[in-house]
């Protein structure tokens, strides 16, 4: 068998488009290699990194929770709302609520001094929604089948009319 007949058997068949992305691979792995290093010379350790940390007025309410206080919340949402800082307001309202979510103390002392202030309502709006969305019953469920599609459920729909 000559090297020819091989190259061209039907297990050892390559296209041009083949060959050229394999070599596009090589290329990428080659230069991520010699460049790697160099590159997390200056990085800190993968330890080091707080992915998601909050912000430096979000940290005091989020620490003062952990304690059980909620004034510092109520002062950080009342500033939020005052000073119509929308985007910030929503995210420290879903901050506080996933914090709830397992540690609410907090929360219905909260609620249960200040029963109607408007920020505590948000935090446990956002609370029950985070709940909800997270339960099984919030899945989606089907209607179930009635006729002659039930009996079977690889049947095929009625044909449409035209």
């Amino acid at each position: 068998m000559s090297p020819r007949t091989l190259w061209y058997s039907s297990d050892l068949r390559l296209s041009m488009v083949d060959t050229m992305a394999l070599l596009r691979a090589f290329i990428r792995t080659a230069r991520m290699v010699k460049n790697t290093s160099r590159l997390a010379a200056g990085l800190p350790a993968d330890d080091e990194v707080l992915l998601d940390a909050p912000d430096e007025r979000l940290a005091p309410a989020l620490v003062a929770a952990a304690r059980g206080e909620y004034d510092i919340a109520a002062k950080l949402l009342a500033a939020t709302r005052e000073a119509a800082e929308w985007e910030n307001r929503d995210r420290y309202a879903r901050r506080l609520a996933v914090f709830a979510r397992t540690r609410d103390g907090w929360l219905q002392t909260w609620q249960s001094e200040s029963p109607h202030d408007p920020d505590a309502l948000l935090v446990k709006a956002e609370l029950a929604v985070r709940r909800w969305w997270e339960s099984p019953a919030a899945a989606p469920r089907r209607p179930p089948r009635t006729g002659s599609s039930a009996a079977s459920p690889d049947a095929r729909p009625p044909p449409r009319r035209r």
